[in-house]
């Protein structure tokens, strides 16, 4: 048997609305203001080239008006950006990412899993190399910097754990 290539939200003896399997909200189509608020200061130019899309389709997907404007994005360039951005496809196109913005972070603190690894390993590489004991408090601080640290990488850019040990350091030292 066959998928029916549509859902049916509201049924009456007048008829029904197929709606392509969700119910369609104006206020639940966030993909765009996302894609805007997580790109920041980089151009169109720039995202759509690093994350794999393409300049050209994100241009015209992020103006939909226009003539040659795409409506619908599609799923894999979706999936890209969201990876792109170190969000999930789920909170790309389904949460408001910039009601995170007035917490002083360029987007919201999500990060891949072998990023936050990283930022695990070089907090526990600074309490090692630390000359007093560090207590979980200073731990904290220390961890929080070093995701700060990694967080801020482009995506994609190699991210050396002796670096990041020297910058999340010398941030600290900074503080102080």
């Amino acid at each position: 048997m066959e998928a029916i290539p549509f859902g049916i939200y509201m049924q009456s003896v007048s008829g029904f609305a197929p709606t392509n399997g969700t119910r369609h909200d104006p206020g639940m189509d966030y993909t765009r203001a996302n894609i805007d608020h997580l790109r920041g200061r980089r151009s169109v130019k720039q995202v759509g080239e690093e994350s794999g899309v393409g300049q050209s389709w994100l241009q015209r997907y992020m103006n939909p008006d226009k003539a040659s404007g795409i409506q619908k994005a599609n799923a894999e360039k979706v999936r890209k950006l969201a990876k792109y951005f170190s969000e999930t496809v789920d909170r790309l196109t389904g949460v408001d990412l910039s009601a995170h913005a007035g917490t002083g972070q360029s987007q919201p603190v999500t990060l891949a899993p072998d990023m936050l690894s990283t930022a695990v390993r070089i907090a526990q590489l600074a309490r090692d190399a630390s000359i007093d004991p560090m207590d979980d408090e200073t731990f904290v601080q220390v961890l929080s910097e070093a995701i700060q640290w990694v967080g801020s990488r482009k995506p994609g850019e190699e991210i050396g754990v002796a670096d990041g040990l020297r910058e999340v350091t010398a941030a600290i030292r900074q503080r102080r």
